[in-house]
């Protein structure tokens, strides 16, 4: 396999990196996210060595510690392959150049492999360092670097097995791919939070190993047929017979750029039809914020995805039905807390995304706004007001969950109304930050499939954007914590915190034009 199209991929990976986050980043988010990952690994450090210390004894099980590693470090990357990694190779404007080059096809996911190599060592090193301090004193200085090493490993097994499923999902139903980016980012936000759970709950590895028992056998050889095979069959396939993966992307690749907006158009006018148009383009509110209510419910019933979240939420509620044995048990210890939890989580995994991309998608429309005359009030009112729907699914969800773990009807309606408040709360500040993001500026245009456009419209793109996601669940989770008065109240000024600097920023944006 000649090395120069790669080397030169992976130079210009590296280098477009360097300036979208660094050099040309108003933000300077490699430098944020590098803190976030110090700070986290310091604080993780800091509270499971401590709590290691005071439960580990000789019998720690350092193979809990390698299980985990081995865990996040395959799911991890697997899953990145489909967020980051899809538009890398299926999406970059760079692509028809690098396709019409001599440049062999194979090229360009072999130089993804190799790109993503430091941003996995630094990663590995914060996992290591968090798990390896879990275990006793003594063991640490060959567990850190063995745990580093393995997550090396089985974050290369997952990204290979992922880029192998990614290119023979394209070449077979290249139609499909943009659903994969709403399942994959809701699975890893979920990840995400469930490790910041785990963390804070005070987890250790003794109760990591008592919990799994005789299963981690068959759950490391679970991981080893979903990652380690199929990565290995890329590995070689790469190595010995890279044409036939460049074939097959290429391929693919081709079929996407056959897929264009044009034969697709016809058919966004017919999904008003089947999402009841009545209430779709309907305003609720007074005249400017019930325009901008309307807009954005008529947005919502147009685009496919609205109506695969609603499946995914109902699903996720039908699941509450089986699984009612195991959150009563939950719910003897924490009642409310479990209730709420499995509430609002369930509402923000399957909406929480949608919500935040209320303003970072819309660009040059935000002109609009500022020609008709709308104020910054009304225009805050009637995106937050477009969401009223989301926080009435959050509170339907949590007394849903009451009574499944087998509440009164009053106690489940006390309990829908907690949620229900939370909902809000955290739609505010999604809301509020979102309109950080809003410009004039022409936002970078969206893929010309549908399917891709369709669900990059409901995903947020903007810093702000993101950050007011992560800041809604830590907001929610919080409050769902129940913590004490003080606390609590110190909560409750985020919302009006972040509404009031998105008002601030709409204001300089509709009155100024600027």
């Amino acid at each position: 396999m000649s090395g120069t199209a790669v080397r030169a991929l992976v130079a210009a990976a590296w280098r477009e990196n360097w300036n979208r986050r660094w050099r040309f980043s108003p933000y300077k988010a490699g430098f944020w996210l590098l803190l976030v990952q110090v700070a986290l690994t310091v604080g993780a450090v800091a509270r499971m060595g401590g709590a290691a210390r005071l439960t580990a004894g000789p019998g720690a099980a350092p193979g809990a510690a390698f299980l985990a590693m081995v865990l996040q470090g395959g799911v991890w990357s697997f899953m990145l392959v489909f967020l980051s990694g899809r538009g890398q190779l299926y999406g970059a404007r760079s692509l028809p150049l690098v396709h019409i080059a001599p440049a062999p096809a194979y090229s360009v996911p072999a130089a993804r492999v190799v790109a993503e190599l430091p941003r996995r060592a630094l990663s590995m090193l914060v996992w290591a360092a968090v798990l390896g301090f879990m275990l006793p004193p003594g063991e640490r200085w060959w567990a850190v670097p063995a745990l580093w090493a393995t997550g090396m490993a089985a974050g290369s097994a997952g990204q290979l097995a992922g880029l192998l499923l990614l290119v023979a999902w394209v070449r077979t139903a290249p139609r499909l791919l943009g659903a994969t980016w709403a399942v994959m980012f809701g699975l890893q936000l979920a990840l995400f939070y469930y490790v910041v759970y785990l963390v804070a709950s005070g987890f250790t590895l003794e109760r990591l190993a008592e919990s799994l028992g005789g299963l981690r056998g068959w759950l490391m050889g679970g991981l080893t047929v979903l990652f380690g095979l199929p990565g290995l069959l890329m590995l070689l396939w790469l190595a010995r017979t890279p044409g036939r993966i460049g074939t097959a992307y290429r391929d693919g690749w081709l079929g996407l750029a056959d897929l264009g907006d044009a034969a697709a158009r016809p058919r966004r006018s017919r999904w008003p039809a089947v999402m009841a148009p009545a209430f779709a383009g309907r305003a609720v509110w007074g005249p400017a914020a019930g325009a901008v209510q309307a807009r954005e419910w008529l947005y919502a019933a147009r685009n496919p995805f609205t109506l695969f979240r609603l499946a995914v939420t109902a699903l996720l509620l039908l699941g509450l039905i089986p699984g009612r044995p195991w959150l009563s048990r939950l719910a003897q210890v924490r009642h409310d807390l479990v209730v709420l939890a499995v509430g609002v989580g369930l509402i923000f995994f399957a909406f929480g995304e949608m919500e935040a991309a209320l303003f970072s998608n819309e660009g040059a429309r935000m002109g609009l706004y500022v020609m008709t005359g709308v104020r910054p009030g009304r225009l805050l009112l009637g995106k937050l007001a477009a969401m009223s729907p989301v926080v009435l699914l959050t509170a339907l969800a949590t007394g849903l969950a009451g009574l499944t773990v087998g509440d009164g009807p009053g106690t489940a309606a006390r309990l829908a109304l907690q949620g229900g408040l939370v909902g809000l709360g955290m739609a505010a500040v999604m809301a509020g930050m979102a309109a950080l993001d809003a410009g004039l500026k022409e936002q970078e245009e969206l893929p010309e499939m549908e399917g891709l456009a369709a669900g990059l419209e409901q995903v947020p793109r903007g810093f702000f954007s993101m950050a007011g996601l992560v800041v809604a669940g830590g907001f929610g989770a919080g409050l769902i914590w129940q913590p004490g008065p003080v606390a609590g109240a110190v909560l409750w000024v985020l919302p009006p915190l972040a509404l009031g600097l998105g008002y601030l920023r709409l204001r300089r944006l509709l009155l100024a034009g600027v």
